[in-house]
């Protein structure tokens, strides 16, 4: 679902995708993959729990003034369910 959005909106934002003429997208962003490898070196194997610690232990290893704008972002999506919540606060806090 998120790369049919991207693909419907490459002509407008170019800065996420392009489209050949057949139609083939080319994304200019990356989706992380959940590995083995993840899972060992940063914590990250699937699920909010393991989400919600990474987010923790990434705001705690910035400094307070850090720069605003990085120039590769790290973009985190997340369901509007229930499980959702505590991903939610953790990123509010």
């Amino acid at each position: 679902p998120l790369k049919c959005a991207i693909k419907s909106l490459a002509a407008k934002l170019p800065g996420l995708a392009t489209v050949d003429a057949t139609g083939n997208l080319a994304l200019k962003v990356k989706f992380f993959q959940y590995t083995k490898t993840s899972k060992h070196v940063v914590g990250l194997g699937g699920g909010t729990g393991e989400l919600n610690k990474f987010i923790s232990t990434y705001k705690l290893s910035q400094p307070k003034h850090a720069v605003a704008c990085k120039k590769n972002p790290v973009i985190i999506l997340i369901d509007n369910d229930k499980g959702s919540e505590a991903t939610v606060k953790a990123l509010s806090a």
